[in-house]
């Protein structure tokens, strides 16, 4: 027992030390900083944080105290950032960013466990997902154009019905079937006598159609269900058209 506790003793004191040299820094005293940074007053600074003056002044000596480093320069009637206090706050806005955009992230996660969002960068999957009436499906109505694998990976969706595969370490493409072009004509038209009509015939004539009319301006286009490549195991329903 003798032996033992001058041990225990140092391995205690080590670990205070390791925690006393990397101190964590609440968000709000990164908060006061960034905006003594904008404001550059103590009053102005707490009018924008809803504080009083006395909570901005202690919350900037707190700051300097974690990072035991001489962010402030203090003058009889004044108080400024040196450079380090300038590059401090290039930092606080860097994690400020960050640990909103984990927030934002997190909560995207949490959106797709309760339903399965997708979108769409044409019309007609979006009618047929729609003519299911499934209860677990959120179609986003606005069409997705690009920043695909971003909008994947920050989990905005849980998957796109998109006219390109995307393959990579995250993301992984499923084929779907072929989407094609309809046209409705009038019994007396000169093109109602043919199976198929390309763009060329249709040069000169009056076409009624939705304005975001399909994938690109081609008549005939592959379908790919594109998602994240951990929830490609699960089990799903798909419908062919």
């Amino acid at each position: 027992m003798i032996v033992d506790e001058p041990h225990q003793l140092v391995i205690y004191v080590e670990e205070r030390q390791i925690i006393a040299a990397n101190p964590m820094i609440d968000n709000y005293l990164l908060k006061a900083l960034v905006a003594f940074d904008k404001y550059g007053t103590f009053a102005k600074t707490a009018d924008h944080l809803g504080v009083t003056q006395p909570a901005v002044t202690r919350a900037l000596q707190k700051i300097e105290q974690a990072l035991d480093a001489h962010i402030f320069d203090r003058g009889p009637n004044k108080i400024s950032l040196t450079e380090t206090g300038k590059f401090a706050v290039q930092e606080a806005q860097k994690l400020l960013w960050t640990n909103k955009a984990y927030i934002i992230k997190v909560q995207n996660f949490d959106q797709t466990q309760a339903q399965i969002r997708i979108a769409s960068n044409a019309p007609g999957p979006l009618i047929i997902l729609r003519s299911l009436h499934l209860n677990n499906i959120k179609i986003v109505n606005e069409p997705v154009m690009h920043d695909y694998e971003r909008i994947l990976i920050d989990n905005q969706v849980t998957c796109l019905l998109i006219n390109q595969p995307i393959y990579t370490s995250d993301i992984d493409s499923v084929y779907l079937g072929i989407e094609s072009m309809v046209a409705n004509l009038a019994g007396n038209s000169s093109l109602a006598d043919k199976n198929k009509v390309a763009f060329k015939d249709l040069h000169g004539q009056t076409i009624l159609s939705p304005s975001n009319l399909g994938f690109g301006n081609r008549s005939v286009n592959t379908v790919f269900l594109v998602l994240i490549s951990c929830i490609k195991n699960k089990p799903m329903n798909i419908v062919s058209y």
